[in-house]
């Protein structure tokens, strides 16, 4: 397996991720909290590094051309979308203990994937807000393995 496929795959097996990184945005969203208060050796933490993980080699996938935007968007903007708050939320926290460039390739996934999105709607928003982002993190929140 390779190419889209294999991240495709990847990211079909990550529902524990998925879910918790949901249940953090869904909170941060709500409370407006700030990020520091969560222990940087949670599970939680280590789960949302992990999806982050997934996206920063899908980027730089994309950014060394071995995927192409269109596809890139087309498997994937949906979450890129929903996560992005959530996810450049936590890496511009400093709670990690990474270098700015541990997940440089993120920023460049949504940005080139968004472009995307811009041409095919102009005024299509390129991250969630208020009641759209809260029923995507319900909706990841609830995801259940295949059987």
């Amino acid at each position: 397996m390779s190419g889209i496929a294999s991240f495709d795959t990847q990211f079909r097996g990550m529902l524990s991720a998925r879910r918790k990184a949901a249940s953090i945005g869904r909170y941060y969203s709500e409370a407006h909290e700030d990020w520091r208060a969560l222990n940087p050796l949670s599970e939680e933490i280590v789960e949302l590094e992990d999806l982050l993980d997934f996206f920063e080699d899908l980027g730089r996938a994309l950014s060394t051309d071995n995927l192409t935007d269109e596809t890139v968007h087309h498997y994937f903007y949906t979450w890129i979308k929903g996560y992005y708050v959530v996810l450049s939320g936590y890496i511009k926290s400093g709670l990690h203990q990474e270098g700015k460039a541990a997940w440089c390739h993120f920023e460049e996934l949504w940005s080139r994937t968004s472009v995307i999105e811009k041409r095919i709607e102009l005024d299509a928003p390129t991250f969630l807000e208020g009641k759209r982002q809260r029923d995507f993190y319900s909706d990841e929140m609830a995801l259940k393995a295949d059987k």
